[in-house]
């Protein structure tokens, strides 16, 4: 692969006719040929199907490749089902499509230093909207600050043992005990511990933290030095 051109999705591009958009590439890319997907479709409306662009492009002089469906363990490899698998929590089918493990990238941000109150100082992710986050609950993760690696524990949802509220990332890094705040990390999801669940009392919660960070250091034992 030589050139790579990335196209941001806006209104305005939403708004081209497929005939137009072929257009614009065999003008700038002297383009010879497409190759997409079987359900592949693009221009406005999702008109261009691979029927039309074989059509066209016998008109026009290009040929139109179709990429059948990549399987692996029975599983079809694609966006859809990779997006499908991280919203839900199967990280492990995730992992196995993606070649690694799921990850997302954030500041750090100021608190309201709960976690630290309970004996687990978190760093909370300021994380765009746009991006795909993990279903809430539990997870072993992996933190990647400056250049080193720390293993995780990260915890996704509202908190419902305080009163909930807006949807949070917030992840207690083990054997780390430097300043975080402002700082970009990356987060490497390596496996779902549990789902988000509400507490009776702030006691139990913290017994349950123990169990997770404990967990989470005998699923990171083999893995935390790759």
């Amino acid at each position: 692969l030589d050139y790579a051109v990335v196209f941001p999705f806006s209104l305005e591009l939403s708004q081209i006719r497929a005939r137009d958009f072929v257009q614009l590439l065999l003008d700038h890319l002297n383009m010879k040929e497409i190759f997409c997907g079987a359900d592949f479709a693009l221009g406005y409306k999702r008109e261009g199907n691979v029927e039309f662009l074989r059509a066209l492009g016998k008109e026009k002089g290009f040929s139109v490749t179709v990429v059948e469906p990549q399987k692996f363990d029975g599983e079809i490899m694609s966006s859809t089902h990779i997006r499908q698998s991280i919203a839900e929590g199967d990280l492990e089918s995730a992992t196995r499509s993606l070649g690694r493990y799921p990850s997302l990238r954030g500041r750090v941000i100021k608190g309201d230093q709960r976690g630290r109150q309970l004996g687990f100082p978190t760093a909370n992710l300021a994380v765009a909207e746009r991006r795909l986050i993990p279903a809430d609950g539990i997870y072993a993760v992996r933190a990647k600050i400056g250049e080193q690696w720390f293993g995780g524990a990260a915890s996704i949802g509202i908190r419902p043992t305080f009163g909930g509220g807006h949807r949070t990332v917030e992840v207690y890094v083990l054997d780390f005990d430097g300043d975080l705040y402002d700082q970009v990390i990356e987060v490497q999801f390596i496996k779902r511990l549990r789902p988000e669940m509400k507490f009776d009392n702030v006691q139990a919660l913290i017994a349950q933290m123990q169990q997770d960070v404990a967990q989470a250091r005998k699923v990171l034992a083999p893995i935390e030095t790759i």
